[in-house]
């Protein structure tokens, strides 16, 4: 009996040494790189970093994943989490391929790079090639003659624009957006930096702006305006302008015929946008079956606009109701939007 013990802890022994020789020595199934002719998906989990006090950090970040998918020939779905989103398990999962932080990831299992001194990106250590492309990049990025410029479109913003106004400071540039805001204004015929105002003030330049109503993106497009417009990503700041200026170009082409001068239109258009075409249909069409003159915003501001303003439906004889809207709002909305235009105007001549 002791005898068959003895064997029989021996060759417990033996097959342990056996099935640890095999663990070592049996080569770790790595998965295909996340750069080798695959889709990617990236999620951009910044937190503190989501206002514009250190600068349009997600925005950067969103950029650095575009060039990098255009340099490296890969697709990449990108993720912008909302406040209190943890995609850290997703990670590890396999849900997502590479993570943007605004801290190193503390396991063993992940692997993180740091980018500009300002957040980390992340990745599984089950695709040590795909880390070592993303280094490759990293450094060849940072060592073109554009990379300075490009950062500092994104880092040296102001979050108060009448700040700079008041110290007299002119710059070059007002966004990293200006070239957008360039080419769709043209087709509003409105100068630029009216278009970077409708930006800012429904934004602050950010791309990973939402509202309570669901609106989002740049130019915070509405879900169902973005479906009309065949908008496939909101926060794609190529498609935000594209999308809320076709909006304003529609806009227009309503007003046409109902405003008196250019500036009337752009006015009549910029309260559409805020307020929903409708509204702003409404106290036209009210104007003028009152006897009301209905084609300044001038007029429509004084004489009609109070009468939505105070919550009770808006009544045109027996058979006509006009709902009420925030007229409050959109009235802040195109003044902001016409001072902001004024700052603009003196930051960037």
């Amino acid at each position: 009996m002791k005898k068959e013990r003895v064997i029989s802890t021996t060759v417990l022994a033996l097959l342990t040494a056996l099935l640890l020789v095999t663990i070592l020595t049996v080569p770790r199934i790595v998965r295909d790189s996340v750069f080798e002719g695959r889709d990617a998906r990236c999620a951009i989990q910044l937190g503190r970093y989501d206002d514009t006090t250190r600068g349009l950090i997600t925005g950067y970040n969103y950029h650095l994943l575009k060039t990098l998918a255009a340099d490296e020939d890969i697709d990449i779905d990108i993720i912008l989490a909302r406040r209190g989103d943890d995609y850290t398990d997703s990670l590890k999962r396999g849900g997502i391929d590479l993570l943007i932080l605004p801290a190193a990831a503390q396991d063993s299992s992940l692997l993180s790079l740091h980018m500009d001194s300002l957040v980390w990106w992340v990745m599984r250590d089950d695709d040590p090639e795909g880390f070592e492309v993303l280094e490759r990049w990293m450094k060849e990025f940072q060592g073109r003659s554009s990379y300075l410029k490009e950062r500092t479109l994104f880092l040296d913003v102001f979050n108060n624009p009448y700040n700079v106004v008041r110290a007299g400071i002119v710059r070059e540039h007002l966004s990293p957006y200006d070239s957008l805001f360039r080419h769709w204004a043209d087709t509003l015929g409105w100068d630029w930096r009216l278009l970077a105002a409708v930006a800012y003030q429904e934004s602050k330049f950010r791309i990973d702006a939402r509202s309570h109503m669901g609106a989002r993106g740049l130019m915070q497009i509405m879900e169902s305006t973005g479906k009309r417009f065949s908008l496939e990503d909101p926060y794609d700041p190529g498609e935000s302008v594209r999308v809320g200026a076709r909006y304003l170009k529609r806009l227009q082409d309503m007003f046409m015929s109902q405003a008196r001068t250019r500036e009337d239109l752009r006015k009549f258009s910029l309260a559409a946008y805020n307020a929903g075409q409708g509204s702003i249909k409404n106290c036209i069409h009210y104007a003028q079956y009152a006897g009301i003159e209905s084609d300044t915003w001038e007029s429509i501001k004084d004489n009609v606009l109070p009468l939505f303003a105070k919550g009770d439906t808006v009544c045109l004889g027996d058979s006509v109701r006009y709902p009420p809207f925030r007229v409050s709002e959109t009235l802040n909305y195109v003044e902001d939007i016409y001072s902001l235009y004024a700052a603009f105007s003196r930051i960037v001549e």
